[in-house]
C-alpha cells in the first residue's frame, strides 16, 4: 500500500533562504522515508531540484530597502494574496517560511486562522533594529527555528517559541578546511604571505570599497614584498572586480569558485572582510580577520538611530566582545584598516588569540544536541507531526577538527 505524500509549503524569498530549505527538504526526505515528500510554494533552483515549481519568481521577493520595494508594492501584495490561497488550497502538513521577514511575516498573518503547523526558520533579526517584529511574532505561527545561540532567550521576552538549531554555516564544508591543499591546487608557495579581499557582493559595495582596499594593498606590500593577493567573488560583479584591480601593486587572483572558498579562507593569512555572514565562514577556517564597512552618509546617519547593537560583525555579536576589529564608516580608512592588518601579521600571539576565539564562537554554532543543523531544524519544525524513533545514521556528528594549515600557514 502506497504511503500519502507528506505536503510541505515552503516560502524562502531569497537565495540563501533557499539553500537553507534545499538541506532541510534534503533531511526531512532521509527521516520520513519510505514516505515521499511533497514540495511546494516558492523558492529557487535548490527548491526546484526537490520537484518544487515555485509560484512566483524569487527575485519578486528579494529585495532590500525602501527604493526598491515601494515600486513593487502592489505586485508584491498580489504575491501575498496568490501565495496565501495556494497554502489555504493544499492545507499542507507543514508551512516553512524561511527568512524574508517583510513578506514571511505578513503572510503568516494572514494565516493566523489557519489549522495547519507553521513554522519561521531563521528568526527576524529583532535585537538589532525593528523590536516590534519580536513583539508580533506570538500567534503568528507555532514555532522559530532560531540560527545565533543569543536568540532564544531575546525571543522568550516576548513569548515566543522556538529553538536554537544551530547555524547553517557549520554544516556547509563538505570536509575540514585545508589551505596547504588549496596553496597546492594554485601552486602558491607555502611561505608567500597571502592576503583574501572580501569587498562585498552588491555592485555599491564593490565601488566603494575597492578603492580604499587597493591603498591598504599598496601599504602593506612595503613591508611584505612576498604579499600575494586573492579575491573572492560572485559572477554579478566579476567583471568590475577584475576591471578594478587589473592595476594594482601586487599579484591578485580573482576566484569565483565557491565549492572550495574554505580551503581558501584556511590558506590565508589575514582576510580583510566586508561585514556580512562571510565572517563566521572565516571564523570557520580560523583565518585572522579585519571587518570593514563603508555605506552613504544618508545610510550610515540612519544606521546609527535604528540599529542597536554594538557590533556589526557576526562573530563579535556572539562572542559578545570585539574578537575582530570593527573599521566602519569614517574609521574605514586605509590606513587605519593598514595598521590593524600588520599588526596581524607581525604578532603571531595576537592572530592566535584572534583564531582560538573564532573556534569559540564556531563551536557556540552547533546545537546543543550535537546534530547537523539541518536535522536539528527538521526535528524541532516537525515536533509533534515526527514518528518516535526516527533516526538518521550518524546523527550526532562531532564537530569538524579546525583548518589544517601546515608550515607557511597561520
Amino acid at each position: 500500500m502506497s504511503l500519502a505524500p507528506f505536503r510541505l509549503f515552503v516560502v524562502a524569498g531569497e537565495p540563501s533562504g533557499d539553500q537553507l530549505a534545499g538541506r532541510f527538504v534534503d533531511t526531512l526526505k532521509q527521516l520520513l522515508a519510505p514516505r515521499p515528500v511533497e514540495v511546494v510554494g516558492v523558492g529557487g533552483p535548490r527548491l526546484a531540484g526537490h520537484g518544487q515549481r515555485s509560484l512566483l519568481p524569487l527575485e519578486d521577493l528579494a529585495l532590500m530597502g525602501f527604493a526598491e520595494v515601494l515600486p513593487r508594492i502592489l505586485r508584491i501584495r498580489r504575491h501575498l494574496r496568490d501565495v496565501e490561497a495556494a497554502v489555504r488550497r493544499i492545507r499542507p502538513d507543514l508551512l516553512l517560511t524561511v527568512d524574508a521577514p517583510g513578506f514571511n511575516l505578513r503572510l503568516l498573518k494572514r494565516l493566523q486562522d489557519l489549522a495547519v503547523r507553521k513554522v519561521h526558520y531563521v528568526a527576524p533579526q529583532a535585537w538589532a533594529w525593528k523590536e516590534g517584529r519580536a513583539r508580533a511574532l506570538p500567534g503568528l505561527c507555532d514555532h522559530v527555528l532560531y540560527i545565533l545561540p543569543f536568540e532564544p532567550a531575546f525571543f522568550a521576552r516576548f513569548g515566543v517559541s522556538g529553538s536554537f538549531v544551530g547555524h547553517p554555516v557549520v554544516e556547509e564544508p563538505a570536509q575540514t578546511p585545508d589551505g596547504l591543499r588549496w596553496r597546492a591546487a594554485h601552486a602558491v608557495p607555502a611561505t608567500r604571505r597571502l592576503l583574501c579581499l572580501l569587498p562585498g557582493s552588491r555592485r555599491s559595495e564593490v565601488t566603494r570599497h575597492l578603492p580604499i582596499l587597493r591603498e591598504v594593498v599598496r601599504d602593506l606590500a612595503v613591508d611584505h614584498a612576498d604579499l600575494g593577493v586573492v579575491v573572492p567573488t560572485v559572477s554579478s560583479v566579476e567583471g568590475l572586480v577584475r576591471e578594478a584591480v587589473a592595476e594594482w601593486p601586487v599579484p591578485t587572483e580573482i576566484s569565483t569558485d565557491r565549492s572550495n572558498r574554505f580551503d581558501l579562507f584556511a590558506a590565508c593569512d589575514l582576510a580583510i572582510a566586508a561585514s556580512g555572514t562571510v565572517t563566521l565562514e572565516l571564523a570557520l577556517a580560523t583565518c585572522p580577520t579585519v571587518v570593514m564597512y563603508q555605506t552613504s552618509a544618508l545610510s550610515a546617519w540612519l544606521a546609527r538611530r535604528l540599529v542597536k547593537v554594538r557590533y556589526v560583525s557576526l562573530v563579535n555579536l556572539i562572542a559578545g566582545r570585539p574578537v575582530l576589529p570593527e573599521l566602519l564608516q569614517e574609521d574605514c580608512t586605509p590606513v587605519r584598516i593598514a595598521a590593524e592588518a600588520q599588526a596581524l601579521l607581525d604578532d603571531p600571539d595576537e592572530a592566535s588569540a584572534q583564531r582560538e576565539a573564532m573556534a569559540g564562537v564556531v563551536r557556540s554554532l552547533v546545537p546543543p544536541s550535537g546534530m547537523q543543523p539541518s536535522e536539528a531544524a527538521v526535528r524541532a519544525a516537525l515536533g509533534p507531526l515526527l514518528p518516535d524513533g526516527l533516526a538518521l545514521p550518524g546523527s550526532a556528528p562531532e564537530l569538524r577538527q579546525l583548518p589544517a594549515r601546515g608550515p607557511g600557514c597561520p
